[in-house]
């Protein structure tokens, strides 16, 4: 193929897509035995690929624990309009991570990684294209609320990561002809959030269960129910630089409040649940 940038990188059904990569490789069992004169063999083994895809949006096109067919396009082979390599097979995803960044005004932008089911193929194509309308969100404007209903305004932050994850179960078995297969497995979901602010919250306090709400627009959020607080870490006070004191605030998924009252995951602007329990 020799040397091209990314100047046509294409991944299928996505919208707005920044980079994408892939991880191809094989855990190769090695042997040292009393006729290799102390040096390793080692034979092909079992094969397994990964990747992650970044976009700009606030709803992704597919989830954890769901499988999708994966085609990344490399470039043309002439950089102009010819055919060139792409990737594709059976993924499933793996986690999603949704940036706001308060401090620069970013757009807002999500990392999907997933893994590969079973195996990955290489071949020519015809270009793709993304025909996809360009809708970009700033994080400017957006916000978190918080508390018992979800709607009391997280002051003073400065950035704040959504994940998503599956715990996807992997195996190899007699009948994947060494390739790693992979199973969807349970939902969690973290939140950290890094505020301005030294002291102490009365709500979100380490411990406390609450809803919450992270908004992508005027209108849109993604609705967690619940979260509890799992604490805080990085509260930094520089005497030298003076710079504002800040903290991250740390919160992990609770499907059932404490009297067992089941939760949810909302995507932004859906109709219903994502998750619920």
């Amino acid at each position: 193929m020799g040397v091209h940038g990314g100047k046509f990188a294409v991944v299928n059904n996505q919208a707005s897509m920044r980079s994408w990569t892939i991880n191809d490789v094989f855990a190769n069992p090695k042997a040292v035995a009393s006729n290799t004169k102390s040096g390793h063999a080692r034979r092909q083994g079992i094969h397994s690929w990964t990747g992650s895809f970044m976009q700009y949006g606030t709803v992704p096109t597919v989830l954890p624990g769901e499988k999708f067919t994966f085609t990344g396009f490399t470039c043309p082979t002439d950089d102009v309009s010819a055919t060139g390599e792409h990737y594709t097979g059976t993924a499933i995803v793996d986690s999603i991570a949704m940036a706001w960044d308060w401090k620069s005004g970013a757009i807002l932008s999500y990392t999907t990684n997933f893994s590969g089911h079973l195996g990955l193929t290489k071949a020519l194509h015809a270009v793709y294209t993304d025909s996809g309308t360009p809708i970009f969100l700033p994080s400017t404007g957006t916000k978190i609320t918080y508390d018992a209903s979800g709607d009391v305004t997280w002051a003073n932050l400065v950035q704040a990561t959504l994940t998503i994850n599956a715990a996807n179960v992997n195996y190899v078995n007699s009948s994947t002809a060494g390739e790693t297969g992979r199973s969807a497995g349970p939902i969690d979901w973290t939140l950290a959030v890094t505020e301005e602010n030294e002291a102490p919250h009365t709500v979100v306090i380490p411990g406390a269960i609450l809803k919450f709400k992270v908004w992508v627009d005027d209108t849109n959020f993604w609705a967690l129910n619940y979260g509890r607080v799992a604490g805080y870490s990085n509260l930094k006070v520089d005497r030298e630089t003076q710079a504002i004191i800040q903290k991250t605030v740390n919160i992990e998924m609770a499907g059932y409040a404490d009297a067992g009252t089941a939760g949810l995951i909302t995507l932004p602007g859906a109709g219903s649940n994502w998750w619920d329990g």
